[in-house]
């Protein structure tokens, strides 16, 4: 049957999306690909913002493929996953797309040479993990006008063995570096699976919510602006793995207390529309934003000055600039759909402008949060 899926994938710059997305899902291994209706399901309740419900989907098949990936106790360097192969798809259109986009059509022929790769990874059953994480890494680098020196040895090495290989075992030291080899080796922890979609409030919640461990991190194909910094698509990919690593982002927020975190969950999806808006914004920073160390107990939580001081940015430490930062985030509680990129700074937003802005509706959001644990864990006290 993977040999259906080779020739299917060697039809990879052709347009005929939905067919070759089909006959890929023929062939996959451990869990069957259906089309989920979690977002036309939140969208029908009467969450109509794409930066609430955005990404439900395709999280849907994430969070599934990685469950079984951990059941399983796969080798991440060994295992050949058939899974992998619908996404392969997906993400080397994506990244064609924004090779044009961007008018850099001259690394179209770089990304035939990735494509050929993971025909012959699919041909010969090596289709891992690791692999396919390196791999997103090294899509979203040729994706990206400019490297940065920290970055640069992403262009030396064009073969995954030699990229690999560096990765595991130079004595170089940078940030960077060290985030990109601590994800590559973080499963079992954490499964860590790039995703081609945008992902909005509720998708971004999920994997602390669930407690799967089982974590999205987005790939771009174009510039974007993340906590407030134009970035490029390898920056911006770093910049996810970074929250996943040094944030641990996917834990739940009380791990050791799962009784008071899921009595919380329950409470704040449970609100009223516009009051779950406010509430989910406040759970995203504190399980998307804040260092461990930084992240408020069980007594702060309820207490609506503390939290605030917990999570509102300081001169040197600007913890909550992704509410202000996302147009998409802010967009979901703003209906006034403010453009925050109409600044005069193009490549840094001023925080301090925003947050002055924007603090009413914080301070709004924290009290609705606080209110909302203090009545869950008063009611199941």
């Amino acid at each position: 049957m993977h040999k259906i899926s080779v020739i299917i994938l060697s039809l990879i710059m052709l347009p005929y999306f939905s067919y070759a997305e089909n006959a890929c899902a023929q062939s996959l291994s451990f869990v069957t690909i259906s089309q989920p209706q979690e977002e036309k399901r939140v969208q029908s309740s009467g969450y109509t913002e794409p930066g609430f419900y955005a990404g439900l989907n395709a999280l849907h098949h994430i969070t599934e493929l990685g469950k079984h990936l951990r059941n399983l106790f796969i080798d991440p360097k060994i295992t050949d996953i058939r899974n992998l192969i619908f996404f392969i798809y997906k993400h080397l259109r994506h990244i064609q797309r924004g090779l044009i986009a961007t008018h850099q059509q001259y690394k179209l022929n770089e990304l035939n040479k990735l494509k050929q790769e993971a025909l012959d990874r699919i041909e010969n059953r090596q289709v891992t993990l690791y692999w396919w994480q390196l791999f997103n890494i090294r899509l979203a680098a040729l994706a990206s006008l400019e490297i940065s020196e920290s970055l640069s040895f992403l262009n030396r090495y064009k073969t995954h063995d030699e990229l690999a290989d560096y990765i595991e075992n130079t004595e170089d030291v940078s940030e960077d570096l060290d985030i990109i080899r601590e994800a590559l080796n973080a499963f079992p922890k954490k499964v860590i699976l790039p995703t081609t979609s945008h992902l909005g409030i509720l998708a971004l919640n999920t994997a602390p919510k669930s407690g799967s461990k089982v974590v999205p991190a987005e790939l771009f194909n174009q510039p974007s602006f993340l906590d407030g910094m134009h970035m490029t698509p390898i920056e911006a990919h770093i910049h996810e793995l970074e929250h996943i690593i040094r944030l641990d982002y996917g834990t739940p927020l009380f791990p050791e207390n799962p009784e008071h975190h899921n009595r919380i969950v329950s409470s704040i999806e449970n609100l009223p529309q516009e009051k779950r808006k406010k509430a989910e914004i406040i759970y995203f920073i504190l399980t998307h934003e804040l260092l461990p160390q930084e992240r408020p107990t069980l007594r702060q939580i309820t207490n609506s000055k503390e939290l605030l001081n917990i999570i509102s940015f300081s001169d040197s430490i600007p913890n909550t600039v992704a509410i202000f930062a996302d147009a998409q985030l802010l967009n979901t509680l703003n209906s006034h759909n403010v453009d925050i990129y109409q600044l005069e700074n193009p490549t840094r937003i001023d925080t301090h402008i925003l947050f002055r802005r924007y603090e009413p509706l914080l301070e709004e959001s924290v009290h609705i949060f606080t209110q909302t644990v203090r009545t869950a864990l008063e009611t199941n006290s």
